[in-house]
């Protein structure tokens, strides 16, 4: 299952970077909730309208990947730990900046077998230097 949820996690971290917002939804639990950023998320289409911006050309872009991913198969529930690097769109304040940090989401499978984020969260970004 953890292998599952690996390919999972990649082919949703491919859709933002594909900037492709119908790929990116599917990969999230209509009640989903994510933290961080300034503010709790709770829902798909509040956090769809939250991240408008990574699906806009020349928006900001944010990459990430799976180093732990552990699975709990009695109670369908997984979750997938790495690092991220937040790209700033250029027309930002002050520039384009590369920001780091740790991400873990939690996937929940759903009764056809698919996984989905149900809870997502990570560590404060720190700047790239």
């Amino acid at each position: 299952m953890a292998q599952q949820v690996r390919a999972r996690e990649l082919a949703f971290a491919e859709a933002l970077a594909n900037r492709d917002r119908a790929a990116f939804a599917a990969f999230i639990d209509p009640e989903a909730v994510f933290v961080g950023g300034g503010e709790t998320l709770r829902g798909r289409e509040a956090i769809l309208r939250d991240w408008a911006p990574f699906f806009e050309e020349g928006g900001p872009t944010l990459a990430w990947w799976p180093e732990t991913v552990e699975a709990h198969g009695r109670d369908g529930l997984a979750i997938s730990t790495g690092p991220y690097r937040l790209t700033q769109a250029p027309s930002a304040p002050g520039g384009p900046r590369e920001l780091v940090g740790t991400y873990f989401s939690v996937w929940s499978r759903a009764a056809d077998g698919s996984w989905h984020i149900l809870f997502d969260g990570g560590t404060r970004p720190t700047l790239v230097q």
